[in-house]
């Protein structure tokens, strides 16, 4: 079973006009989320599910897509024609390549010292010019051919993608170092940044807040970043009164929450949003 966590439909939201809107859609392995912005980039609607786990890991697999059917069979909303349609996956992993030494026909051999190739029947890949990168990553046919019964005409990236490009234009108008936090279904994604260059990403699973914060302090120690200096900026599913924040202050002193992309408009209906929670929702809007 499905529950909807957040729901904002602007109205001026229009069914008629869809064809002109795009469709941004987020999937995790503990739920989805998509948003809707029309060519002015005014935000019309935001709507997030939560996933019922199950026990049994060998049935994983296939009751998250039994629940992501369900949204797409049940939710209006997807239901209608988007001028574009970007999704993101945040579920499997992903390496990053220098331009200059990538070939295409090696997408699998990258993964063969960091995830069992065996499970996965295609690979795709993202281009990050901007830090001349390529963002490699295997993808769940399983779930692209689901998407597709819906939305024939998709684009497909990695979650990692949309936050790198997201935090580099950050980072364009403050020098130095910074380190970047995005949480989302018990995973936690590090990303170091000096200046406008990445210096480090990886993501790690988590059981509780203190594993959380061994992740980042270690970060912190493996580049020598100063915790009294360098400031820790935070997106995705992480609230300021949470025990995760409150750790983190023991040892952080500059710590943030990343607002949404400025880009992007708001009417009166997101008032309340915690934007940072969306905020690789958001990004999927950056690449192309």
């Amino acid at each position: 079973m499905t529950q909807i966590q957040e729901d904002i439909v602007e109205y001026a939201f229009s069914i008629k006009a869809t064809d002109r809107y795009s469709l941004n859609l987020l999937i995790g392995v503990g739920g989805a989320c998509y948003m809707v912005n029309d060519n002015l980039m005014n935000v019309l609607a935001l709507r997030s599910y939560q996933f019922d786990a199950v026990e049994n890991a060998s049935q994983q697999q296939l009751h998250f897509q039994r629940q992501l059917k369900t949204i797409f069979q049940e939710d209006p909303y997807l239901r209608l024609p988007y001028r574009t349609v970007k999704v993101a996956m945040s579920a499997t992993p992903a390496t990053l390549i220098p331009t200059e030494l990538y070939q295409e026909k090696d997408k699998a051999k990258y993964f063969q010292n960091i995830a069992p190739t065996n499970r996965y029947e295609r690979f795709d890949a993202d281009e990050l010019p901007q830090l001349n990168l390529i963002n490699v990553y295997p993808v769940e046919d399983a779930i692209v051919d689901l998407i597709q019964m819906y939305f024939p005409s998709i684009r497909t990236y990695h979650t990692y993608s949309a936050l790198i490009e997201g935090y580099r234009r950050l980072t364009g108008v403050q020098s130095g170092h910074r380190v970047f936090m995005n949480v989302r279904d018990s995973r936690v994604q590090l990303f170091v940044f000096h200046d406008d260059k990445l210096l480090f990403n990886n993501g790690f699973t988590f059981r509780s807040s203190k594993d959380l914060i061994y992740f980042v302090m270690l970060i912190f120690n493996q580049f020598n970043l100063d915790p009294d200096e360098t400031p820790l900026m935070m997106t995705g599913t992480i609230l300021e009164n949470s025990d995760i924040c409150k750790y983190l202050y023991r040892y952080i002193r500059y710590i943030g929450f990343v607002p949404a992309p400025n880009y992007f408009k708001f009417g009166g209906q997101f008032k309340d949003i915690l934007s940072h929670t969306y905020f690789d929702l958001f990004c999927l809007n950056v690449l192309s």
